[in-house]
């Protein structure tokens, strides 16, 4: 998977062209996904708000391309896996004795 870098104050040299060009080409949709993303934010930061909206919308757009609902199912289950009753268990002494304890969770990402 591409891994990108987001430098602050960006701004983009001439061959900007150039590297919008390798969007188009034999790219997979989680790396142009990924780019558009982080020229959105290179936008977004310089103040460039049509540019930047433009990024987010065309990575957004890629997202349901890149989205492998197979993977996704295995993940849960992975997750489930580990996460036990038999995993709480060997915390069960620790942490908070309050009745009403908080658990806090996000979403996978």
């Amino acid at each position: 998977m591409l891994k990108i870098i987001l430098c602050v104050g960006f701004h983009f040299p001439t061959p900007r062209k150039k590297f919008l060009n390798t969007l188009k080409s034999g790219m997979s949709a989680k790396d142009r996904e990924l780019i558009h993303f982080a020229l959105g934010r290179a936008y977004n930061d310089s103040k460039q708000w049509d540019k930047a909206f433009e990024n987010f919308e065309k990575g957004n757009r890629l997202i349901p391309t890149s989205f492998n609902r197979k993977i996704e199912i295995k993940f849960v289950k992975d997750i489930k896996k580990i996460f036990s009753k038999i995993f709480f268990k060997k915390f069960n002494d620790i942490g908070n004795s309050a009745i009403s304890p908080v658990f806090i969770i996000g979403m996978p990402r």
